[in-house]
């Protein structure tokens, strides 16, 4: 019998760029007690790049709000970036420009403001 060729899938070196953005994202629950969660649905377009879209989930009311999109090839580098905070998309080329380039749109004063407007909208 021979043996299976196949990896160990739940075991890996580096994190995808769909966990970095969970790991991240997912600090709006903390802040927001629970009243906005982070969400993604990834999905993979024609060309074969994987594309996030990330949504502020008002939960009292279960709306979805289109935050932003987070595209990459299987290869998981370049990264781009397509939110409200920048008029051009933001390419990035590793994870920790990654890391970075989020950290900076989750604090950000335009995220700030529209996660201020989404619990007026819910209170």
């Amino acid at each position: 019998m021979s043996t299976n060729p196949w990896p160990d899938f739940e075991t890996t070196d580096r994190k995808t760029v769909r966990n970095i953005l969970l790991d991240l994202g997912s600090g709006v629950s903390q802040k927001t007690g629970d009243r906005i969660r982070f969400q993604i649905d990834t999905s993979i377009d024609p060309a074969g790049q994987f594309r996030h879209l990330c949504y502020l989930n008002l939960v009292p009311i279960q709306y979805a709000y289109p935050f932003m999109t987070v595209i990459h090839p299987k290869a998981m580098y370049p990264v781009t970036i397509i939110s409200d905070d920048y008029p051009q998309p933001l390419i990035l080329l590793n994870e920790a420009d990654l890391i970075v380039g989020l950290t900076s749109t989750f604090s950000s004063a335009t995220t700030k403001l529209t996660v201020q407007q989404l619990l007026e909208a819910i209170s």
